[in-house]
C-alpha cells in the first residue's frame, strides 16, 4: 500500500528473482523473524514452511527426529531434497516403479559408494532408465521427503541461510500451496 516502496530498489536473487528490499521488509515485519531452530509438530512444520515462502528465503532445513530430512529451499520453493528413510531415495522408487529389480539395489549402491558417483549417474550410465524418466522420478523423490517430513510426530529444526547448494544439486522447484493442502489434509484435526 506504500507507493513509497513500489519504487524502492530492488536486488535480484541467484534465482534470478527480483526482491524489493522494502516489500520484504514490511513482510518480515508482520510475521515476525524467522526461527532458525527449535523443536516442530507437523502443525508448526506447516507454519515454518509458509514463513519461508512469504519471505522468499533460501536456504536448508534440516530436520532430525526418527529420521533426518534435510530440505533446501530458493526464494521460498523446496527444490531439492534427502533423507535417511530408505523408502524415500532413489533406488527405492526405481523399484517400485518396476525399472530396476530390488535385487539390482545392493550392486548399484555398492558401485556408487566405490566410484563416489551418484546413482542416477550409474542408472544414466548403464542405459536403464532414460533420462526424461528420471528426472520424473526425481522430482517424486524430492516430493515424497518432503511429505514424510510431516508424518513424524515431533523433532526439530535447524534452518541455514544461504543459497550456494544451488550449483551442487539439481533443482526441482516444488509449489509449497499445493504441497502443504495435501498435507494438512493428512494432520489430525486436533493439531
Amino acid at each position: 500500500e506504500d507507493p513509497e516502496a513500489a519504487g524502492a530498489p530492488s536486488v535480484a536473487t541467484r534465482s534470478g528473482q527480483f526482491r524489493n528490499v522494502a516489500v520484504d521488509a514490511d513482510v518480515l515485519e508482520s510475521r515476525g523473524l524467522l526461527p532458525t531452530v527449535g523443536s516442530f509438530r507437523p502443525v508448526q512444520l506447516v507454519d515454518l514452511m509458509i514463513r519461508l515462502f512469504e519471505q522468499r528465503r533460501s536456504g536448508t532445513l534440516t530436520l532430525t527426529g526418527a529420521r533426518r530430512r534435510e530440505l533446501w529451499f530458493l526464494d521460498g520453493y523446496p527444490v531439492w531434497a534427502e533423507s535417511d528413510e530408505p523408502r524415500e531415495d532413489l533406488p527405492a522408487l526405481l523399484v517400485s516403479e518396476q525399472l530396476i529389480s530390488l535385487g539390482d539395489v545392493p550392486g548399484l549402491l555398492l558401485r556408487s559408494r566405490q566410484q563416489e558417483r551418484s546413482v542416477r549417474e550409474l542408472v544414466l550410465e548403464q542405459g536403464r532408465v532414460p533420462e526424461q524418466k528420471l528426472l520424473m522420478m526425481e522430482r517424486r523423490r524430492i516430493k515424497a521427503v518432503i511429505q514424510g517430513a510431516f508424518a513424524v510426530s515431533d523433532g526439530y529444526f535447524e534452518f541455514v541461510e544461504g543459497d550456494g547448494f544451488a550449483a551442487q544439486v539439481g533443482i526441482f522447484e516444488h509449489h509449497p500451496v499445493p504441497l502443504l493442502w495435501q498435507v494438512l489434509q493428512a494432520i489430525p484435526l486436533r493439531e
